[in-house]
């Protein structure tokens, strides 16, 4: 299943290019290979530290407290702070497989509805639901690669893209969206929840 939505999302992607329905859009599509990793040599290996570095924003990612949203920060540092750990053996993280995302000082990174920011939280076991994307299926990830941030919760990438409040990172969906447009949808999704637990309330489910 994992295979297919990948395959027809980096099939879309490329169409865009191709098709070139004007910059923005164009830019958009560009952005899908948002990250590079550095402090090393060779292929990433599981659960070895790296500094992570989003290409747009010119900045390296880390832990650091927010009021509002993960408490994620760009920093412009190397701070080997960033590790993949595979759900399956160990050695070289690959393309396409399976990986959790953990931050020092914070945990791994988990897909969660959250009020403020970017649907990420910080939890103290490993949340396998990334996969790195940009390379051929199979092959080790290199420092120095380009690659993409994929969320098989989400099913879409996390890019750059900047919002009110939390750190400047969408999902490649909402990179259009105004950030009014985010505010709306986030309202509008926890009204929705508001109301579906108090009918139940009364209603049951």
């Amino acid at each position: 299943m994992y295979k297919r939505i990948t395959n027809r999302f980096w099939m879309a992607s490329g169409a865009v290019l191709a098709l070139g329905f004007g910059a923005q859009t164009q830019a958009g599509a560009q952005n899908l290979l948002d990250w590079q990793a550095s402090g090393g040599s060779g292929a990433i290996q599981s659960i070895a530290p790296f500094t992570m570095k989003n290409v747009t924003a010119n900045d390296n990612i880390r832990c650091g407290k927010r009021s509002m949203g993960i408490n994620l920060v760009w920093d412009s540092g190397a701070n080997n702070n960033v590790r993949f750990s595979k759900q399956t053996g160990s050695g070289d993280v690959k393309y396409g497989e399976p990986i959790a995302v953990s931050m020092s000082g914070g945990g791994f990174l988990k897909y969660e509805k959250t009020r403020f920011g970017i649907n990420l939280v910080y939890s103290s076991t490993p949340a396998y639901e990334w996969r790195i994307g940009g390379g051929e299926p199979n092959q080790s990830v290199k420092f120095g690669d380009r690659f993409a941030l994929l969320s098989d919760v989400e099913h879409d990438a996390m890019i750059y893209g900047k919002r009110p409040v939390g750190i400047n990172l969408v999902w490649m969906k909402d990179f259009h969206k105004t950030t009014w447009g985010r505010i709306k949808d986030a309202t509008v999704s926890r009204i929705r929840k508001e109301a579906g637990d108090f009918l139940k309330k009364y209603f049951g489910s």
